[in-house]
């Protein structure tokens, strides 16, 4: 008896499909199940085909019957063997392209692929994984680009199954559908007097190796990110730009970083979903446009560095904690901590502790003495510049050296800070009160406070100029 087997191809790279009752189909009624998977969602169907009695087939035989209505059945045949063994291209769905061979063959430190208008994903077999050589994959769209690096292919190919021989790499850079992108900019723009505006278009991204049987292996999180660049579209204000994960409940910030020209923003990312470029109108009814810091404040809010004493008040003249001045360093940063801080007074359960344990870790704040931090206490400008600086050092990788800025009440300001003091002045992180004097003991604003960080990360995009 003849074996005859059904098979299938997925329009969508990332579906899981099974099938069962799918080989040997005997004379008669087959009832076969399909079972699709995809983004979680999971739907059975029910076909029944139906195989017509087998004829004898003879060389040359003399055609005197009438033509069958059956579908006849091709006879199976042998694949020849290639001559050497080739990178194989999988199977192509119509929204997939595939790494042209000249792109693979070559010795560019990465493989560049550009997806065409009505393509939303790039398939590599597992032999063109393995002739990327230790370089990464770049995917570009309209808008946006996607950077994934060799490390990041190597491990999922490793998380096959050793005797896999048939996978293949989907990498999926896909516009969110217009109406569900519009409910999730709803949501985010949900309460409180915070106005998100959408960029282009929300992506989907994705990221899987499919096995021969449709399962997907997905790696989360990556062991090395993955880097994202959206373009910054014309109309929006670059300054209050950022990259957001869109999530059930709202916008979650992930960061971004603007290039030279300001033309395009990218973020580093440890796991895929759908994101965005949202620009964020954030204002307070206590800080107007012609308040001296409303600049600062407008970037910072937009930058998720900085929030308000409540939705719509930022209080500009108030005091500044120990805590809350590590805390927007921290932010700044994009620092995350790995333990805990030796302060017996910064309680795991305060809304500061990871920022002031991060800032420990990193080197920015050591405490006040006796392992304690005091975090409740207000800060003084001299330990704001001491923080400033090891912030800034931290950044550029490279301990600063001596400053000869002068102040006339350097008598006035600690032993232990004064280096720090001269640097942060010549650096322009922080500025003298009036007629020389930088007033070491006075307290900080928050308006000052703000402004001190927006001269931070100024002093970081003159480095990178």
């Amino acid at each position: 008896m003849t074996v005859v087997d059904v098979t299938y191809t997925a329009a969508d790279p990332t579906a899981a499909v099974t099938i069962r009752g799918g080989t040997n189909l005997q004379v008669g009624d087959n009832r076969i199940t399909v079972t699709v998977t995809v983004d979680g969602a999971t739907r059975e169907y029910i076909i029944i085909v139906r195989r017509a009695e087998e004829s004898i087939i003879r060389p040359n035989p003399p055609s005197t019957a009438p033509p069958s209505t059956s579908p006849s059945t091709p006879s199976p045949t042998s694949p020849t063997k290639p001559e050497k063994e080739e990178a194989q291209k999988p199977d192509l769905p119509t929204n997939a392209v595939t790494v042209p061979d000249e792109a693979l063959s070559g010795e560019t430190k990465a493989v560049h692929v550009k997806l065409p208008d009505g393509k939303t994903s790039v398939i590599l077999s597992d032999k063109q994984a393995q002739k990327l050589m230790g370089r990464g994959l770049i995917v570009e769209s309209e808008q946006a680009q996607l950077n994934v690096p060799a490390a990041l292919v190597e491990s999922l190919l490793k998380s096959l199954p050793a005797s896999e021989k048939s996978a293949s790499i989907v990498i999926r850079l896909e516009a969110v559908e217009t109406t569900k992108a519009q409910q999730l900019l709803q949501k985010a723009n949900g309460s409180g007097n915070a106005r998100y505006t959408l960029g282009g278009k929300m992506l989907t991204l994705s990221l899987a190796a499919i096995d021969g049987n449709g399962k997907q292996h997905r790696l989360d999180p990556f062991p090395k990110p993955a880097k994202l660049t959206f373009r910054i579209p014309a109309g929006m204000n670059p300054k209050l730009a950022g990259i957001y994960q869109m999530a059930g409940n709202g916008a979650i910030h992930v960061g971004g970083k603007l290039n030279a020209d300001r033309s395009a923003m990218e973020v580093e990312l440890s796991h895929f979903g759908e994101y965005a470029l949202l620009s964020l109108d954030k204002s307070y009814a206590d800080v107007d446009v012609n308040h001296w810091a409303y600049e600062t404040i407008h970037e910072l809010s937009a930058k998720q560095i900085i929030n308000g004493m409540t939705e719509t008040r930022f209080a500009p003249t108030g005091s500044v904690t120990r805590a809350e001045f590590a805390a927007l360093l921290a932010r700044t940063l994009n620092l995350s901590r790995t333990g805990s801080t030796p302060f017996s007074d910064v309680a795991d359960d305060a809304w500061y502790a990871k920022e002031v344990s991060a800032a420990y870790q990193s080197g920015i704040v050591t405490g006040a003495g006796q392992k304690l931090f005091e975090p409740n206490r207000k800060i003084t400008r001299e330990e704001m510049a001491v923080m400033l600086v090891r912030a800034y050092e931290l950044q550029m990788a490279s301990k600063t050296g001596a400053a000869s800025a002068q102040m006339k009440d350097e008598n006035f300001i600690s032993g232990w800070a004064l280096p720090y003091v001269k640097k942060a002045v010549e650096a322009k992180l922080l500025s003298g009160r009036k007629e020389g004097l930088f007033v070491p003991n006075g307290l900080t604003t928050r308006a000052e406070a703000a402004q001190a960080v927006y001269n931070l990360l100024q002093s970081f995009a003159r480095a990178d100029a």
